[in-house]
């Protein structure tokens, strides 16, 4: 005869020795943290090829002083380029808001 301590009722209402009962839920664990662990290798491995991609992309970027020294003297121009453009935005702004 066995004791209370000794038989587990499962979900389903099976009765299993409380031995067996803790080795399957241990191997579960096991399953479960074996799966965790593939994951997040997985995803590591895309987080790496991101970051490769990503420094591979900033590599292509033109720095400060090389944009300095291409652009020269076209930077007034361009600042007087963009100044023209805001006054233009602002008289067609004055224009619609007087019709």
């Amino acid at each position: 005869m066995t004791t209370a301590k000794q038989i587990f009722v499962n979900d389903d209402g099976t009765r299993v020795p409380i031995k067996d009962y803790i080795d399957m839920r241990f191997d579960a664990s096991e399953r479960a943290i074996e799966l965790s662990e593939r994951t997040i290798q997985a995803r590591l491995a895309g987080l790496n090829e991101w970051r490769q991609q990503s420094l591979d992309q900033t590599r292509t970027y033109v720095t400060r002083t090389e944009l300095e020294a291409k652009l020269g003297g076209r930077r007034d121009t361009l600042a007087l380029g963009v100044g023209a453009i805001g006054v233009i935005t602002g008289v067609i702004s004055l224009i619609v808001g007087l019709l």
